[in-house]
């Protein structure tokens, strides 16, 4: 019966599915007991057989979205041009209808099942998982680190077209991948002219503003000449004579212990090191405080020799060492804000993108930034004067810091030069059986400052590893039952490029359809399993984390399981998303539920972040000798998504969240105990019941699947799919670009950061208890609305 059934959907499917690109998800629609259509599976090849092999017309009529779920509506011409459409309907009805008649005849009207039992179910997910794993090797993955991680290949450049082209081959030629694309996208980047910085007063110094080679490090010196040290985006621009302060980190704290001593940055040089935040927000920060340049340098504290060994000899950043980077706070083409950046889209001039009332509050930078060594930083900051604010201030340089303003000046000039670019992202698709119209996501971006060893080759080697397996399943027959979209994106250093143009392009069907989207990038950071993601994800880590194995060199063992911690306490719950890397646009522009995947650790030796010594000899001796971190990582990858690619309920539960965002309130509490928040635990209270339900009601139809229609997983799969969707509001976050999801959003002042309640969070920063009562009125109404989502199954 239920495969009378399926071939009944299909074949209803065959009106809107795969012949119109331009069609949201391509499924057929079946009403619900209200009247509004729920998507089914596209087309297959018993619709196609039932059209004679003939394509049928585009039947969608205006696409419209109610309670997440995509309706349409038809116009009223339509019956008389769609007569094959017509029967191929009523050809798919009967075909429904009539396995439904045969399976209450035989079974005498008791529930019907979706063919297996929920055992044999997991049983055979378990089977194809190990199957996966069993095939995992760190031979190809070695193979790839020193094919990827040989030559610099800056985004939109010779080389990154070349590797483009060497993942298609990949993927398609030799992993057997049936679908690979290149897709393209024109953007704007930008690209070091020239740079110089010297120090006028009180003595004269020049600074090299360059990386040295290492004898050790065969590729060091062909890199060394590759690409200069630099801040995309950074303003051209030049500036003489100015004197220059120390910030610090450069965190809006920071900035105001200055203003509390009365130190004004106008017209000053700004000298801040890296670490603890993004460093575009550290530059933004400054230009607003009226500063005409940035320089940021790595200080031996941080990522030096205050950390350990420097290389070659060890992991950290050496004396020359540079720290590159953008320095742009948006996400996405800067020329495009909202819309795909395909050839021939409108733009907006580069004037235009510096204005941040047009950008919601992320402008391109209008000053000169640039990178620098702690060699040339320390003659700067030597000759500071004044006192410091506070302890912390304090580097690992060898004298005491000051914060001046002067008597240090300086003359500083950048010039970049602004280009649209073609860039390349490659996209591969394995077709899902039973519900291709519902996607899982996996992606890492390709595009790196210099070489890029460890972000993001250290990523990339695993997503090709876990594609190379993949493809070995599909050639031995499997078929997963939703369709899996391996995303290798470009132009992600510059500011997510590659995926914010894709979800751009594509957000109508990912709204449709899609499940989840699982990140990797940097991989090789520690001994610690430090994910990221989404509430709802934590339970379905914990089940595959501890069907892996833990690396020797892990924290804890036997399985990763028992290597996910922070500071050594146990806690298996995965920490908030930020920026920073490609899950950004498909959470907080769609609401797709994320993972980001990685190793990390307070002793990680990330030294060569962004620089030339960032190479296969610093993976090999420092960042993974013995290949065991990115081979367990790549089975976490895909055991996660080989589940949610084949479990009939979707494993998201959502009691999890609930709890969190009790926490997130509370801890808002204490920084306002003056404002009242009890219309948000009201409302997370109601959403915690909701929660609790749905999650019962999931659980209760994964354990006895053989109760339930394929039409009534599908329902609820879309809904526990579709909870994630009813957290984007694109009034409730402001100035924020194009984020839009109320309960996590990047912080205002640290992009790398997760911060809960955004709008309300800044309200409190800024002291606006108007605004925050608002938000608090507002958040608990958008608490309650996905509340009662969740409810109505």
């Amino acid at each position: 019966r239920d495969d009378i059934e399926l071939q009944g959907l299909r074949a209803m499917d065959s009106l809107a599915g795969d012949h119109d690109e331009d069609a949201v998800s391509g499924g057929i629609n079946v009403a619900d007991d209200e009247g509004y259509e729920l998507e089914m599976a596209p087309s297959l090849d018993a619709a196609e057989h039932m059209l004679d092999g003939e394509e049928a017309d585009d039947v969608m009529g205006v696409t419209q979205f109610r309670d997440g779920f995509q309706t349409r509506t038809s116009p009223l011409g339509w019956m008389n041009s769609h007569r094959r459409a017509i029967l191929a309907l009523f050809v798919g009805l009967m075909l429904l209808l009539g396995g439904t008649a045969i399976f209450f005849l035989v079974h005498g009207g008791s529930g019907s099942n979706t063919g297996n039992s929920s055992q044999s179910t997991w049983e055979s997910i378990d089977r194809v998982a190990d199957q996966f794993a069993a095939g995992v090797s760190s031979t190809p993955i070695r193979e790839n680190m020193r094919l990827f991680s040989s030559v610099a290949h800056l985004a939109g450049t010779a080389q990154d077209r070349q590797q483009a082209e060497q993942v298609r081959a990949l993927l398609l030629e030799q992993y057997g991948l049936p679908e690979v694309e290149i897709e393209e996208f024109e953007v704007l980047l930008s690209y070091p002219v020239s740079a110089s910085l010297a120090m006028v007063h009180p003595v004269r110094f020049d600074a090299s503003l360059t990386e040295p080679p290492v004898p050790e490090d065969p590729t060091s010196a062909s890199l060394s000449r590759a690409v200069p040290t630099f801040n995309g985006y950074s303003a051209s621009g030049s500036v003489r004579d100015a004197q220059l302060v120390y910030v610090n980190y450069g965190r809006f704290e920071d900035y105001e212990l200055l203003r509390a001593r009365g130190v004004s940055l106008e017209g000053c040089v700004v000298l801040v090191r890296y670490g603890k935040g993004f460093r575009g927000n550290k530059a933004m920060l400054a230009e607003e405080r009226g500063a005409v340049g940035v320089l940021i340098y790595s200080d031996p504290a941080d990522d030096g020799y205050g950390k350990g060994t420097t290389y070659p000899q060890g992991g950290w950043r050496p004396e020359y060492g540079v720290q590159r980077g953008s320095v742009w706070t948006g996400n996405g083409d800067p020329l495009t804000p909202g819309w795909a950046s395909v050839a021939g889209a409108p733009r907006l001039s580069i004037e235009e993108a510096r204005d941040s009332t047009r950008m919601r509050g992320q402008p391109l930078p209008s000053i000169p930034i640039h990178p620098i060594s702690w060699h040339d930083a320390q003659p700067l900051l030597r000759n500071l004067t004044g006192e410091l604010p506070a302890a912390d201030w304090q580097g690992g340089l060898p004298f005491t810091y000051h914060m001046g303003p002067g008597p240090t000046r300086v003359d500083f000039e950048v010039q970049q030069s602004y280009e649209v670019k073609t860039i390349w992202n490659v996209m591969g698709t394995i077709r899902g059986e039973l519900e291709p119209d519902r996607l899982v996501l996996m992606g890492v971006h390709r595009d790196a400052w210099v070489a890029g060893a460890e972000d993001p080759v250290s990523g990339l080697v695993t997503f090709l590893e876990v594609a190379r397996n993949l493809g070995q399943l599909v050639k031995g027959g499997w078929k997963p039952r939703r369709t899996i979209v391996l995303g290798n994106w470009d132009a992600e250093e510059y500011g997510l490029i590659g995926s914010v143009e894709w979800v751009e392009k594509h957000a109508a069907e990912l709204n449709a359809g899609a499940v989840a989207y699982i990140n990797v990038d940097m991989t090789t950071g520690g001994d610690r399993f430090l994910p990221r993601g989404c509430p709802n994800i934590n339970g379905l880590m914990r089940t595959v984390t501890k069907q892996v194995e833990a690396p020797s060199v892990a924290y804890k063992g036997p399985t990763v399981f028992d290597s996910w911690t922070i500071d050594g306490s146990i806690d298996h719950r995965m920490q908030k998303l930020g920026s920073g890397s490609d899950f950004t646009a498909f959470l907080q522009f769609i609401g797709i539920s994320c993972v980001d995947l990685r190793w990390e650790g307070e002793d990680r030796a990330e030294g060569i972040y962004h620089s030339i010594y960032d190479s296969n000899y610093w993976i090999e001796n420092f960042g993974d000798p013995t290949w065991e971190l990115l081979t367990s990582l790549t089975q976490v990858f895909g055991r996660l998504v080989i589940n949610l690619a084949e479990a009939p309920v979707i494993p998201f539960r959502f009691n999890e969240y609930a709890n969190d965002i009790h926490v997130y309130i509370e801890q808002l509490q204490i920084l306002a105990e003056e404002l009242d928040f009890t219309p948000m635990y009201e409302a997370a209270s109601t959403f915690s019941k909701a929660a609790i339900e749905l999650d019962s009601r999931a659980d209760e139809m994964a354990a006895n699947l053989d109760k339930y229609t394929a039409l009534e997983v599908r329902q609820l799969s879309d809904r526990l799919m579709r909870v994630e969707r009813s957290f984007i509001n694109e009034y409730a976050l402001k100035n924020r670009g194009l984020y839009k999801h109320y309960i996590f959003a990047p912080g205002r002042y640290d992009s790398y950061a997760g911060e809960a309640f955004p709008s309300l969070y800044d309200a409190i920063r800024a002291d606006d208890m108007v605004e925050a009562r608002y938000q608090i009125q507002l958040l608990a109404g958008l608490l309650n609305e996905s509340a009662e989502f969740m409810a109505t199954v």
